[in-house]
């Protein structure tokens, strides 16, 4: 069984808006941080599961998916706070689909913990 399993989303930095808050280099900079640590090395980094759009409707409507992936192909935001970019919803998908990979690694018993570092962040996703 593996100490620990981790994801990290490749590619995060393509959900970008120049001047706000939630930006890549944030999540690079923790990275970089326990790349440099050598636990990274040391540990499993695990790829994103390919999440069903059922699977999807279970947590979020069908209407929210639908928006989040209108709007991301338009690059239009969903609020006064939620920016969305033409690669958002795919990266949202793959970012969900890490934090799945993880849950599954531990709930599966092949890894004792695990942590997902998540781009674009999840909390003003709906219901």
């Amino acid at each position: 069984m593996e100490k620990l399993s981790y994801f990290f989303p490749t590619g995060h930095e393509a959900h970008a808006q120049a001047g706000h808050v939630e930006r890549p280099d944030r999540l690079s900079a923790v990275y970089t941080a326990l790349e440099a640590s050598g636990l990274l090395s040391q540990h499993t980094s695990l790829e994103p599961v390919d999440l069903a759009n059922g699977l999807l409707a279970h947590i979020h409507t069908s209407e929210y998916l639908e928006r989040l992936e209108a709007f991301s192909r338009a690059g239009r935001p969903l609020d006064g706070d939620t920016y969305t970019t033409p690669d958002t919803f795919t990266l949202a998908r793959r970012s969900a689909g890490g934090a799945v990979a993880v849950t599954r690694a531990v709930w599966e018993r092949r890894s004792e913990r695990g942590f997902a570092l998540c781009r674009p962040p999840g909390h003003h996703a709906m219901r």
